[in-house]
């Protein structure tokens, strides 16, 4: 396991707009931005957070922003393109007043550097649906083409704020 420094270099490759990687440790969500400033930095850093979720056509949209800096965004997600098996990883349930962590990561494409590391504990609610989703994802059999091509044409046909207005659940803090 690599440990991860906010002003050092970020490992591997982060390519712009967002990313979101679940794993043995929890959810990612990964912002690839050029010359990110210093109130974006803010922003991911303490600055006030919305998390919601939306679903369309199959795919998961992780939407986010953090004020002050960064308006909402979304982002692509479906458990079934995982094929190593780390679904098997999720919890079999959320018990009440407990939630699912996201690591947050701000990685500067311009320069390669991690600007900013945040820990954000998702609510008992969204937390509950989010397992749910990607419960029933990891029993599809999803082809990475057609998604692809089903993802291109919602992302234009969508912007961020549209999918808001089709959110199940959100958490702000």
């Amino acid at each position: 396991m690599e440990m991860l420094k906010a002003g050092k270099p970020y490992p591997g490759k982060a390519s712009e707009g967002t990313r979101l990687d679940y794993d043995e440790s929890g959810f990612t969500l990964v912002y690839g931005l050029p010359g990110i400033t210093a109130t974006e930095k803010k922003g991911f850093e303490s600055g006030r957070y919305k998390i919601a979720l939306a679903e369309m056509s199959g795919i998961l949209f992780f939407l986010s922003e953090f004020k002050p800096g960064i308006d909402l965004s979304d982002t692509p997600f479906h458990m079934g393109l995982y094929r190593d098996g780390r679904s098997k990883q999720l919890p079999e349930q959320i018990e009440d007043g407990k939630g699912f962590g996201l690591t947050v990561l701000a990685v500067d494409t311009a320069t390669g550097i991690l600007k900013a590391i945040r820990y954000i504990s998702l609510s008992t609610k969204l937390s509950r649906e989010l397992l749910e989703i990607c419960k029933r994802q990891a029993g599809e059999n999803v082809d990475r083409i057609e998604f692809n091509t089903k993802l291109f044409g919602l992302q234009h046909q969508y912007r961020a704020r549209d999918l808001y207005k089709y959110k199940i659940v959100e958490c702000k803090g």
